[in-house]
């Protein structure tokens, strides 16, 4: 089980990007719980992070990658990364990949 908070919401129009049909809106969240796979860290907790891609109301696609690091303040500033690049859901892997190492996800 693991808690969902909000970190960043970005409206993007066509205006910005002249090939959007529709406004969309992309949201960027820690996600939160506690290790329970290793038991020198048991009780710790452990961050991840989630984007979600939204066309109106309806949510057109997310993806999350849990247990990613202990460091509330690394996590905080890769989000902090991700929304400025306006990472979308599909590319979160690879970015991801790209800025701290192979076996994500």
């Amino acid at each position: 089980m693991y808690t969902k908070y909000l970190f960043h919401r970005i409206k993007l129009s066509n205006r910005e990007f002249p090939g959007l049909e529709r406004p969309l809106v992309l949201e960027y969240y820690m996600l939160e719980s506690e290790v329970d796979y290793i038991s020198e860290l048991a009780g710790r907790k452990v961050y991840g992070v989630s984007v979600v891609k939204k066309v109106g109301r309806d949510c057109f696609e997310g993806d999350e990658i849990r247990n990613l690091s202990c460091s509330f303040n690394n996590t905080k500033q890769l989000l902090k990364t991700l929304s400025i690049n306006k990472v979308t859901p599909v590319g979160l892997k690879f970015v991801l990949e790209d800025m701290i190492g192979d076996g994500i996800g």
